[in-house]
């Protein structure tokens, strides 16, 4: 989870988008080879402002540490619609 921390700033994140910042976010948990992840996009990207940019981040964010924390999880699945 530390080496997840530099995430934390989601503005820098959210400059590329909600849909390419959950994915970056699930890349970087990979990156660190505690579990698998999987993402997954149908349909195309809806336009919102900043700020349910940045709730559903933090939300989608939060779900993802939990998963790592409290689960164990060996593989994490993020299917966008």
């Amino acid at each position: 989870l530390r080496n997840l921390s530099p995430t934390l700033n989601a503005e820098n994140r959210l400059g590329m988008g909600l849909v390419a910042a959950i994915r970056a976010e699930t890349e970087a948990i990979e990156k660190t080879g505690l579990v698998r992840t999987q993402f997954s996009l149908e349909g195309e990207e809806v336009p919102l402002d900043s700020r349910q940019e940045l709730i559903l981040f933090r939300t989608t964010q939060e779900l993802l540490h939990n998963s790592l924390k409290h689960a164990r999880a060996r593989q994490l699945c993020v299917d966008l619609q």
